[in-house]
């Protein structure tokens, strides 16, 4: 189920569905990148923007079909759905023990997926360096150091 009724059990749901989200990401990373790959080397810069109907855009919506990439990303976008509010709770609570400050790392892994094919790993692109090593710190301290190194391999081979 994934009604919960705490922060504990929302971080628990989250570790559940994080492992089939990152496999999703990285087959909608792959596939995103080949179309995208394939669109650069065969059309001009003006051919790719000459609008949807365009044989640019066409080609990137079929391959973005037949790769995988386009249901790959419904699906991703349904685990989102049910993944986000339970994120929201978490950051919402406060953090006065060892298993909240798990809840918290749990989100901020959720948090720190990568949001396009050219990144590799958690995505820290936007946060100042000492939050990766807090990040980091917290994954060690809370036990999440085998679901965090799953995480980093698979998305570490998405393209």
């Amino acid at each position: 189920s994934d009604v919960c009724s705490s922060d504990l059990e929302a971080s628990q749901i989250i570790e559940r569905m994080l492992p089939a989200y990152v496999e999703l990401n990285r087959l909608w990373a792959k596939g995103s990148g080949e179309a995208h790959a394939y669109v650069n080397a065969n059309f001009s810069q003006e051919e790719r923007w000459t609008g949807p109907s365009s044989p640019a855009s066409l080609a990137l919506r079929s391959i973005l079909k037949t790769s995988g990439a386009d249901a790959a990303q419904q699906a991703m976008n349904a685990l989102h759905s049910k993944i986000a509010p339970l994120a929201r709770m978490i950051e919402s609570a406060p953090a006065e023990t060892i298993a909240g400050l798990r809840a918290k790392t749990v989100a901020a892994m959720w948090e720190c997926m990568p949001g396009c094919p050219e990144h590799e790993g958690f995505d820290f692109e936007d946060a100042p360096p000492t939050f990766e090593m807090l990040f980091r710190a917290c994954i060690r301290q809370t036990g999440l150091s085998k679901l965090a190194a799953e995480i980093e391999s698979r998305l570490g081979g998405r393209s």
